[in-house]
């Protein structure tokens, strides 16, 4: 498409606050040259703002420049919070700044970007490090493949190697792009990304087998239910446990 996913803007003394844009797939969304109206993710807010905008699992695949954070002439582009994003495919930037002034309460972090050296900040393209090194952002952030089940089409899912896996974290969502749960089992940090694995889940007993007396002789039969990800086997044993 030719116009942006996600357009948070206006002029003077305006205020965007308290805004979700989660569990999303941006696939190819935007133009391939520079054009200011046709970012995927396009942002900025003005000085009367007060509360974060939340940016979230999602999937950004393609465009020119990934994510637009700017800011108008009387405030900047303070209140955005990006989390758990992968950032990937574009022929330009992931991020650009562009801003009259410092912004304020952004925050940048646990996101994915598949090529490093493509914020545009401080006037040139820099790498993951100056800019965590330079500002607040990106210090739990990777660079790396990650490794999409096709990008031929827009399947967004992650195959079982990919660096995404467990490396998200959690941001009160509680339902990924497929309506999954996350995280997809308890105690597994989230996915990078719009879709949760539900591969790789530990064993988990869902129902006991029956208490049952039996004479010398005679035989029982037993059944359990588990969840996990297959295949899942049982063993029984009397005495020491089996192994």
């Amino acid at each position: 498409g030719a116009g942006e996913a996600l357009r948070l803007t206006g002029d003077g003394a305006y205020a965007i606050n308290n805004n979700t844009f989660a569990y999303n797939v941006v696939w190819k969304c935007g133009r391939t040259y520079s054009d200011d109206r046709c970012y995927p993710i396009y942002v900025e807010n003005g000085p009367a703002a007060s509360a974060t905008n939340l940016i979230a699992n999602n999937v950004v695949y393609g465009g020119y420049r990934s994510v637009r954070l700017g800011g108008c002439p009387n405030g900047s582009g303070s209140y955005y919070t990006f989390k758990n994003n992968i950032f990937a495919g574009m022929t330009d930037a992931t991020f650009y700044f562009y801003m009259w002034t410092t912004p304020s309460n952004i925050v940048i972090d646990y996101n994915c970007y598949n090529v490093d050296g493509k914020f545009y900040y401080d006037s040139d393209y820099r790498t993951l490090a100056y800019l965590a090194a330079t500002t607040t952002y990106g210090h739990h952030d990777i660079v790396g493949d990650p490794k999409f089940v096709s990008t031929v089409i827009p399947e967004s899912g992650l195959l079982l190697n990919s660096p995404c896996r467990g490396k998200g974290m959690d941001v009160g969502l509680a339902k990924d792009f497929d309506g999954y749960p996350v995280p997809s089992w308890p105690g597994k940090n989230p996915d990078i990304g719009a879709i949760e694995s539900q591969d790789g889940a530990p064993p988990s007993i869902l129902s006991q087998p029956l208490s049952q007396t039996i004479q010398s002789g005679q035989t029982a039969a037993l059944s359990v239910a588990a969840a996990g990800t297959g295949p899942i086997t049982y063993q029984w044993y009397t005495g020491t446990s089996g192994y």
